[in-house]
């Protein structure tokens, strides 16, 4: 069953913009509660309009972004400037323009263990945890027109006992290595954002309002006491 809020926005600029506002709105929360703001992002086209929004000059100045840390929910394991890594889409669309952010790659042209080895340290360096598991102030991701998040894919062993944060995946439907967040992670964030657009993925939402939970991976998110932000375009 669905919780939390669900905004339908009539195009992709009102769905971007809506996205926006509630990121800044929550990073000025938080550096009034706390100095500071840890941001999850996913990879894929649906965040793409949105960093294309966050590159104008109003957003690179209406706050501090010098105490703003974006970390990066999943990577392909491919080159560093290859077109398919996700950091360097992000990148290359808004993060470059706003210098002040504090950036956490995954690097994932490194072995697969020893990259997701190397991103947990650094996720346990720097967050609090929260029922033992590194909290982030907001994750702002999509889903796949299969369900599937970061990149936990239909087929992925949800049942197994993850005492991790960040782990080394093979996705056989794509023949591809990645590196992930787990599950525990993404649901014990204090805020999400999920982006929906698209026919197919719309169909998707609509079977998780219905409880049509099929093995839909994302449907796995429904378990979280995040305060979560549904925006469907």
């Amino acid at each position: 069953m669905i919780k939390g809020e669900i905004i339908y926005t009539k195009d992709i600029g009102e769905f971007s913009s809506q996205i926006v506002n509630i990121l800044i709105r929550t990073i000025c929360e938080c550096f009034n509660d706390k100095g500071k703001c840890f941001i999850a992002l996913s990879g894929g086209s649906t965040l793409i309009p949105v960093f294309e929004l966050l590159s104008n000059n109003y957003y690179q100045n209406v706050l501090d972004w010098s105490s703003a840390h974006i970390y990066f929910i999943d990577e392909r394991c491919v080159p560093k400037d290859h077109p398919d890594n996700n950091f360097k889409s992000c990148y290359d669309i808004w993060l470059k323009y706003c210098p002040k952010i504090n950036i956490h790659r995954i690097e994932g042209w490194l072995d697969p263990m020893v990259a997701a080895r190397k991103y947990e340290k650094e996720i346990n360096l720097n967050l609090d945890d929260c029922n033992g598991i590194p909290q982030f102030d907001l994750i702002i991701m999509g889903i796949g027109e299969d369900g599937h998040v970061a990149s936990l894919f239909r087929g992925y062993d949800f049942q197994k006992n993850i005492n991790y944060c960040v782990e080394n995946v093979y996705v056989e439907s794509i023949k591809l290595n990645r590196i992930t967040m787990t599950l525990p992670v993404l649901n014990n964030a204090k805020n999400r954002i999920i982006g929906i657009v698209g026919k197919k993925k719309k169909n998707i939402f609509t079977d998780l309002i219905d409880s049509k939970l099929e093995d839909y991976p994302v449907a796995k998110l429904l378990s979280s006491n995040a305060k979560d932000v549904w925006v469907i375009s």
